[in-house]
């Protein structure tokens, strides 16, 4: 019964997970994509590449996580293979700590370029409220991001992923620890390792939306 139990709430979660995740793709494209251009930075080129590899790095590690949550279900059919385990939970880490990386490089490069007028006059000017209805967004992540953009601290996202990315980095770590040890990690700690993927690429995908919005990007 108890495995039974698990492997409903596991198949439950990530059937969602997986919608929502399609569901993401019609809403803007990667994570702060656009950002760049709050900068003025001749070409934005170097904050560009550091946001492309950094969420790069952020999905490859989501997707990793997926692919345990995968292998961890079909555990309560077959026998755990913990090496394919820990080979996917050992891929999640290692990408998760290039994101990071690449999020502290690409802060630390903000942090000595000047904003772009413009583009954060724009901000301080955007209609959130009208946007947000118009768009039908989710309050939560929106609520999240917002507060960053009315002010044009685009630096404070930076930030705000590197604290993301610590985060989530902690959490694979911990249940790398379990499943070194030939232990199935408990189902509370995949929820809220995955909660904290999902709340993030949501917390990086709307800010992509409203950049493309205020520079007319498709």
């Amino acid at each position: 019964m108890k495995k039974q139990t698990k492997s409903t709430i596991l198949k439950v979660f990530l059937g969602i997970l997986i919608l929502s995740l399609f569901n993401l793709s019609a809403l803007s494209r990667v994570i702060h994509n656009g950002s760049e251009g709050a900068f003025s930075d001749p070409d934005n080129t170097n904050i560009e590449v550091y946001v492309i590899e950094a969420a790069g790095y952020f999905l490859k590690s989501h997707s990793d996580a997926l692919l345990l949550l995968h292998k961890i279900e079909l555990s309560d059919l077959y026998s755990a293979d913990y090496f394919e385990l820990h080979q996917v939970i050992s891929s999640a880490v290692v990408n998760m700590e290039n994101a990071k990386e690449k999020y502290t490089e690409l802060a630390q490069i903000a942090d000595n370029t000047p904003y772009a007028p413009t583009v954060i006059n724009k901000l301080l000017d955007f209609k959130y409220s009208s946007f947000q209805v118009e768009k039908g967004s989710d309050n939560l992540k929106f609520n999240k991001v917002e507060p960053y953009l009315r002010v044009g601290d685009i630096r404070g996202l930076y930030n705000k992923m590197i604290s993301d990315t610590k985060d989530i980095l902690d959490q694979l770590i911990f249940i790398k620890s379990s499943i070194d040890a030939g232990i199935i990690p408990k189902t509370s700690y995949l929820w809220q390792l995955n909660q904290s993927y999902y709340k993030t690429l949501l917390f990086g995908q709307q800010s992509a939306e409203v950049f493309f919005h205020i520079t007319g990007k498709k």
